[in-house]
C-alpha cells in the first residue's frame, strides 16, 4: 500500500543532513522546503527508511518526523510563494511522462 508522507527533520551535521535528504529524494519524496519533504511511500520503502535512519541521526538533537497525510489534505493544501510540489505526482494522478 502507498501512503503520502510529510517528512521534516532537524539534523546538525551538514554531511548527515545531506545523506538523509539524498535518501528521501532517492525514495521518491520531493523537497517542499529546505528540511521538509513530501510524497508517496510504499509500505516496503517506509520500512526500509525506518531501518536506514537510526545510524544517520547520530546527534543528540537530531530528529526526523514522518507524518502520514490523507489524500484530501494534499488537495486542500495552500501554497503561498512558489509552489515546487508536484501535486499530480503526490496524488498519483500523473498520466503522462515528459522527457527532456
Amino acid at each position: 500500500m502507498t501512503s503520502i508522507y510529510l517528512v521534516s527533520y532537524d539534523i546538525q551535521n551538514d554531511r548527515q543532513r545531506k545523506k538523509v535528504a539524498d535518501k528521501l529524494i532517492e525514495l521518491g519524496l520531493e523537497r517542499v522546503q529546505y528540511s521538509v519533504f513530501a510524497g508517496p511511500l510504499k509500505d516496503h520503502l517506509l520500512l526500509q527508511l525506518k531501518a536506514w535512519l537510526p545510524p544517520h541521526l547520530p546527534g543528540p538533537e537530531d530528529r526526523l518526523f514522518l507524518l502520514p497525510l490523507p489524500m484530501q489534505s494534499i488537495r486542500r493544501g495552500m501554497y503561498i510563494g512558489s509552489n515546487l510540489l508536484d501535486e499530480a505526482y503526490m496524488l498519483n494522478t500523473q498520466h503522462t511522462l515528459y522527457f527532456d
